[in-house]
């Protein structure tokens, strides 16, 4: 008998990098001293929120059955040069998490 107790859906897509402006301020934090905006102050402008959840929305509606309202409640950005790394963690209190990585000289994110 297989059970998937724990299985974790992954969606994979390709966002415009060109429609999201996001303004941060990066300071080394965790353990890695990863250069990160994560606790700092991040502006997501309006139009670019409401493609990121236009785009995140149709990505994932086939794939759950009851009516959902998504938003996005908290963004931030690492910005990972050699031998940086994100320590293992959770996303307490959240329904879904996404992460988007940046490809570098690429017009398009994936996450």
């Amino acid at each position: 008998m297989k059970v998937n107790l724990f299985s974790v859906p992954i969606h994979i897509g390709k966002v415009d990098l060109k429609k999201i402006k996001l303004n941060s301020n990066f300071k080394k934090t965790w353990m890695s001293e990863t250069p990160s905006s994560f606790d700092e102050k991040n502006v997501l402008d309006k139009q670019s929120d409401l493609y990121l959840v236009k785009y995140i929305g149709n990505l994932i509606k086939k794939h759950y059955y009851s009516k959902f309202e998504l938003g996005i409640g908290n963004i931030w950005q690492n910005n990972y040069n050699n031998n940086n790394y994100q320590e293992p963690h959770v996303h307490a209190n959240s329904k879904l998490c996404f992460i988007i990585y940046k490809i570098s000289n690429s017009k398009m994110l994936c996450f």
